[in-house]
């Protein structure tokens, strides 16, 4: 099954790709302990997205290649253009 891509799961995905091995009350998540939260959390990384790792006796969560990956896809996401089109969807 192809994974859904949330707002919640992108947020959660950006946060832990740009502060790795931070606890997650400290990630900057709005309810970090949500059970929505929560569950992103655990199906990133069932899917391979993100990892616990311990840093300085801290435990928190960091991206692995495959969240990084998804992190530069969906940056390298063209901006939407409006365009007027005729019925034979030919744009005017």
């Amino acid at each position: 099954m192809k994974p859904i891509y949330s707002p919640l799961r992108i947020e959660i995905l950006i946060r832990f790709y740009l502060r790795a091995c931070q606890p997650l009350g400290e990630s900057d998540l709005v309810h970090p302990d949500s059970p929505a939260a929560r569950e992103e959390i655990r199906n990133l990384g069932a899917e391979g997205a993100i990892m616990p790792v311990r840093h300085e006796g801290v435990c928190g969560y960091c991206t692995t290649p495959l969240g990084r990956a998804w992190i530069k896809a969906i940056c390298n996401v063209p901006p939407p253009r409006q365009v007027w089109m005729d019925e034979m969807n030919r744009i005017l």
